[in-house]
């Protein structure tokens, strides 16, 4: 999944949700990219934490031309988004995962 691949209507509706189903939908999407996490686990929280910020940001992003002309945002293949990097410092590298 790729989040800049969603569309505007949907990161729309999602984040409409009321805040249960919001996060029983990021719960679904940690489950299937995150499947040994278990949902007691720190790490299942900060997913949860991850998503609803990515998501959020994705929608500044489309939405906003200046933050749009000056930042390249760069994504995991789980949906989140792993940085928003200034335009005057993006290098290829960036997109390399350390």
């Amino acid at each position: 999944m790729n989040l800049y691949d969603i569309k505007e209507n949907t990161i729309d509706y999602i984040l409409a949700l009321p805040e249960v189903e919001r996060l029983t939908y990021y719960g679904t999407l940690i489950d299937k990219f995150y499947p040994n996490v278990n949902k007691s686990e720190l790490e299942f929280e900060r997913l949860l934490v991850a998503y609803e910020t990515s998501f959020v940001v994705e929608k500044i992003y489309r939405n906003n031309k200046i933050f749009r002309s000056g930042f390249t945002n760069v994504y995991t293949q789980t949906g989140l988004l792993r940085n928003s990097i200034s335009d005057l410092y993006f290098a290829d590298d960036d997109l390399i995962t350390h």
